[in-house]
């Protein structure tokens, strides 16, 4: 296949397409949202979910034409978990539970995204360099403010370089 540009829309798609198939995810456990801090619904069935959301960008005054303009955009991915079985301050379970643990969680986006190169739907890829791991916060917990399910969460931010399909309306 060829490595060929695209629009922010087929990123997007690209990185929840690979996080559902590494990750044995549906369209209700991995899915995207508009702000990456806001605390969607809590899932009726699995251990973690995770979500989706574009970040800041920079683009690239030097490789910008009619056709196309390089973008380096963030990817942000939080996942979260119904787990808070801990009955202190301590967080042993929330950080270290081996299927739901944020720490779980943390290694399993890592492994599903970092030195990946992302293709379309047809085969095509479109990075100038493979996904890269940029940032992680700490892990947090929280009462989900609808429902009040108690969960932990775990935020990664992914580097995407692409360029932008500018041609093509």
């Amino acid at each position: 296949m060829n490595r060929i540009n695209v629009t922010g829309n087929q990123v997007l798609a690209s990185v929840v397409a690979l996080l559902r198939a590494s990750l044995g995810f549906d369209e209700s456990t991995c899915y995207e949202v508009a702000n990456p801090d806001h605390v969607p619904s809590v899932p009726l069935t699995g251990d973690w979910w995770c979500t989706v959301a574009g970040g800041d960008g920079q683009f690239d005054p030097g490789n910008q034409d009619r056709s196309q303009c390089s973008e380096e955009t963030e990817v942000i991915v939080t996942a979260y978990t119904r787990i808070m079985t801990d009955r202190t301050d301590h967080a042993t379970d929330l950080l270290h539970d081996p299927d739901r643990g944020c720490l779980h969680m943390k290694h399993k986006l890592l492994s599903a995204l970092v030195g990946k190169d992302l293709t379309t739907p047809t085969g095509d890829t479109f990075l100038r360099q493979f996904v890269w791991a940029a940032r992680s916060s700490p892990a947090v917990t929280g009462e989900h403010e609808e429902s009040k399910d108690l969960i932990g969460r775990i935020q990664l931010t992914f580097r995407i370089e692409f360029d932008w399909e500018l041609e093509e309306l």
